[in-house]
């Protein structure tokens, strides 16, 4: 792999740890420095489809809504590798309350990076 390549794809795998780290820890700040304007999301739920946010504004507010309140799951990272400007991250949810359920959640979420930021997140899980 060329150095120009290497350097991609070791961007990417930052970005996607950085963000991952960050939905640890609630912090939206840190989520809304690494999106793209052009930020796209989308869902694994609800199933089968998922859903699908256009924009960093629409991204940020879901993530507000639905991950970044009170018992949010942790994610922890399984596995996590990039090839050119895409990161593949491994993630498993660990329920912070008895009430979540499938537990745990596995699942994937293919990010793409360009010029430094997350510019789109597809999700897949299982329970």
């Amino acid at each position: 792999m060329s150095p120009a390549r290497m350097e991609k794809a070791e961007a990417a795998v930052r970005a996607a740890l950085a963000f991952h780290e960050a939905w640890n820890r609630g912090d939206a700040g840190v989520l809304e420095e690494l999106l793209h304007p052009e930020c796209v999301l989308e869902t694994a739920f609800p199933a089968p489809a998922g859903e699908r946010f256009d924009g960093k504004a629409a991204v940020l507010e879901y993530w507000r809504r639905q991950l970044l309140g009170e018992g949010r799951p942790l994610r922890t990272v399984k596995e996590i590798y990039g090839m050119g400007n895409r990161a593949v991250l491994h993630w498993q949810l660990k329920p912070s309350s008895p009430d979540f359920t499938p537990s745990p959640l596995r699942g994937v979420d293919l990010i793409k990076v360009q010029m430094g930021l997350i510019i789109e997140i597809i999700s897949y899980c299982k329970g």
